[in-house]
């Protein structure tokens, strides 16, 4: 069977817009629809995303009889162990005659390894680079790992590739409702996962005390909202009618807000690693208080100057003596650890025959 014989699609049926972030470029390279379940989220991707094949459907619709029956490959984001998998499709494998294959397409690389070591249990997992494998290797979990292509950075050589689309977006989404042009801080914290790591609750000063001389730019995850929505708008309504403060809720594009950052403030958010494209100056609120220099799990804070809780206070005077010694001090560094969890840029066509040959590897059962 030749490679191309095999039909993919994307799956996001519960229309997660940071899920169509990570698995809208890839069905552009894979030349596959994205289904989606909601119309206006549909709409949506297909006016944010440049080429984007959409296929909305009803969710009853969605069942495991149609998707073996119209195609051969399941791209998602959501976990779904290949044991499961197998199992679920066996009896109409069977009955159709034909194999089906799941690939997993990890939503961002971050250091919070509870979400990323359940990759190692895909049929198929898409691996961004040596930083994800040393990362499974380390947690002696690496040869529970099938098949696993690599892709690199594809979502930035996707923006790349778009680049006057997404930054014209941005521009109307959110640039334009900054009062003043002038440097711009990304505040980008993490959802409120198991081990507490988001410091959004803990960042008031952040916001109370920006200087009149910086943009804050709020980059909310959508499950923040979720698991702490009361929280979120009472930070969002006592502070968002300032003109140097933005929140950004409804625009999952991440790039074109990256690209037009002087600087990051993050915990452990996959829009860390992203940020490292620039090699910009990176601050790192330290929620849980883990010495960076031994916790894998904070592996990214080599790349910036570390701030604990009790200095959250005395943030900006902290950036400002800091920010003189940022590209002497970190610049290398930051290099380093973005071809360490990238790789080189890999074209469009390399990646798509690089999954497409995983497809054709045997399954794994144990």
């Amino acid at each position: 069977m030749a490679l191309k014989e095999k039909a993919c699609i994307g799956l996001n049926p519960n229309t997660y817009s940071h899920l169509t972030e990570h698995l809208a470029p890839i069905c552009v390279i894979m030349d596959m629809p994205l289904l989606l379940t909601d119309e206006k989220h549909a709409a949506e991707a297909q006016r944010l995303y440049p080429n984007l094949k959409v296929l909305l459907m009803d969710w009853e619709d969605v069942t495991p009889q149609f998707l073996i029956e119209h195609y051969d490959v399941f791209f998602q984001s959501e976990p779904w162990k290949r044991h499961e998998f197998y199992a679920n499709f066996r009896g109409l494998e069977k009955a159709y005659l034909k194999e089906v294959r799941n690939v997993h397409c990890p939503h961002g690389f971050s250091d919070k390894i509870f979400w990323l070591e359940k990759c190692v249990w895909e049929d198929i997992v898409l691996i961004y680079g040596e930083n994800m494998i040393d990362l499974f290797k380390g947690l002696g979990i690496a040869e529970h790992l099938n098949a696993a292509p690599r892709v690199g950075n594809y979502r930035y050589l996707y923006y790349k590739h778009y680049q006057s689309h997404f930054d014209r977006l941005a521009e109307e989404h959110v640039w334009s409702r900054f009062k003043n042009r002038q440097p711009t801080i990304l505040y980008a914290p993490t959802c409120h996962d198991q081990d507490h790591t988001t410091s959004f609750m803990h960042a008031e000063q952040l916001f109370e005390k920006v200087p009149s001389s910086y943009n804050l730019l709020v980059k909310i995850h959508p499950a923040l909202e979720e698991t702490d929505g009361p929280a979120v708008y009472r930070m969002m309504g006592k502070y968002e009618k300032r003109d140097n403060i933005v929140f950004i809720q409804d625009f999952p594009p991440v790039y074109p807000l990256l690209a037009k950052s002087d600087l990051y403030i993050g915990d452990m958010s996959s829009i860390g690693y992203d940020f490292l494209s620039f090699n910009r100056p990176m601050f790192f609120l330290n929620q849980t208080k883990k010495d960076a220099k031994k916790d894998r799990n904070l592996f990214l804070y080599r790349c910036g100057f570390e701030i604990l809780p009790e200095q959250y206070g005395e943030l900006y005077q902290i950036l400002e003596t800091q920010l003189p010694f940022d590209q002497e001090r970190y610049g290398s560094i930051r290099k380093e650890i973005y071809r360490y969890t990238f790789g080189e840029e890999i074209p469009f066509e390399k990646i798509r025959e690089s999954i497409m040959q995983a497809t054709f590897s045997p399954k794994k059962f144990d």
